[in-house]
């Protein structure tokens, strides 16, 4: 008969042993996964990773992503060390984590599993010094959960895998976490622009007041977003109406981001990026975006036809609409008093939890209040429809709440 520590590794705490938190185990209803890409947390660094920019599995932003089934591997014969770096959004207090091996390739590859691991801290957003806060083994195929003595203040988290189970070649871990509540409100990001190299050549970004646009000269890319909860989300285009969506991370200086892109519903791979030393070494498509005195809306709308309006926020399972909403329904009204002799449609979007016919019902409530807003504000009924497609037309997956995010939205198009 298997023991209660035959499912769980034994773990030390370098601030005081306090053992292993079972399978009953839950986070504080306070606490947050403070290293989840939702959540706002930016991956600095990372010493290897098997999948490139164009991957959707074996990349190390899937520690953090929320999905267990498509996690990190190593590059080939990059087993150990490696390491991680996180940047979290505000000051947290640290009280447990948890590494997820449920889906790893041990049944095939055997020992490959990450195993040996250190968690280090530090409570300075530019890092360092770290001190070690918790380190042993983990178990093939489980879940490995513990929590600590007493609380650590962290900014950013390091986690080094040590050693696998054996496995001469590669290494894997599908999720890590550290939970913990926020000691600070979270930090906002100050206005931005310049030039950031990435893993898809150079990007020119803009960001002020939780709007975020920018361009790449590859095939005449460019895409907006806005702030929502501890993220950007982003619809990007490119030539040829080649269209998707993006969810990035961005540190509180705006040095650098990273987050995930998805086409046609699916996970693509990922966006990373760092400022750039040179700022003189511009896109082509930077001068346009810098002498553009259109607002997110009226750029998309003007362009394409067609905008995203994830300005626009409900509470769960509500169609009021939240007061922060307030400038991108701003934005909205005015390009329709601008463009007097255009009509539009307004489409509500959700993710997949709950029923189809019951999110069919919700995102068409939330069209309508949009409409009844800029009623309310004088413009004419006439010009403005409204539909809902419930969980019908994703944009991103459903298997994360990074790709949910993605799907609850409102969507405006011209009509003439």
């Amino acid at each position: 008969m298997r023991t209660r520590f035959s499912r769980f590794a034994m773990v030390g705490l370098l601030c005081g042993f306090a053992g292993m938190a079972f399978p009953g185990y839950t986070a504080h209803a306070s606490e947050l996964n403070v290293v989840a890409l939702q959540n706002g947390a930016v991956l600095i660094s990372q010493t290897s990773e098997f999948g490139d920019r164009a991957s959707a599995e074996w990349i190390a932003l899937a520690l953090i992503d929320g999905n267990s089934k498509i996690g990190w591997s190593s590059a080939k014969n990059r087993s150990a060390p490696n390491e991680f770096v996180f940047e979290l959004a505000s000051d947290h207090e640290l009280r447990s984590f948890s590494f997820d091996n449920t889906h790893t390739d041990e049944p095939t590859h055997p020992g490959i599993s990450a195993r040996s691991f250190t968690v280090l801290v530090s409570d300075q957003a530019k890092g360092g010094p770290y001190w070690k806060v918790a380190e042993g083994n983990l178990v093939a195929g489980d879940v490995t959960q513990i929590s600590l003595d007493q609380p650590v203040r962290a900014r950013r988290v390091k986690l080094v895998l040590s050693s696998n189970g054996g496995h001469p070649e590669y290494t894997e871990l599908m999720e890590f976490s550290a939970f913990g509540a926020p000691l600070a409100e979270r930090q906002k990001i100050e206005s931005f622009s310049g030039v950031y190299q990435t893993n898809w050549g150079p990007f020119f970004l803009t960001y002020n007041n939780r709007e975020l646009s920018g361009c790449y000269d590859h095939d005449n890319g460019n895409f907006t977003g806005k702030e929502v909860g501890g993220v950007m989300n982003i619809e990007w285009r490119e030539d040829n109406d080649d269209t998707g969506s993006a969810v990035l991370a961005i540190t509180s200086d705006g040095a650098q981001f990273n987050g995930l892109w998805y086409r046609d519903a699916k996970l693509q791979g990922t966006w990373t990026g760092t400022r750039s030393g040179d700022q003189s070494q511009r896109p082509k498509c930077a001068a346009a975006l810098v002498q553009s005195q259109k607002s997110q809306v009226a750029q998309s709308l003007d362009s394409y036809g067609t905008t995203r309006l994830y300005g626009i926020y409900f509470d769960f399972d509500s169609d009021v609409i939240k007061p922060q909403s307030a400038e991108t329904l701003e934005q909205v009204a005015a390009w329709l008093r601008d463009n007097p002799g255009k009509s539009v449609i307004f489409e509500g979007h959700t993710d997949s939890k709950g029923s189809d016919a019951y999110n069919q019902t919700l995102s068409a409530k939330r069209a309508a209040a949009v409409v009844r807003w800029l009623t309310g504000q004088g413009l004419e009924g006439a010009r403005l429809a409204h539909n809902g497609f419930g969980e019908q037309q994703p944009v991103a997956d459903n298997a994360t709440e990074n790709g949910r995010s993605l799907n609850r939205r409102v969507e405006m198009k011209v009509l003439n």
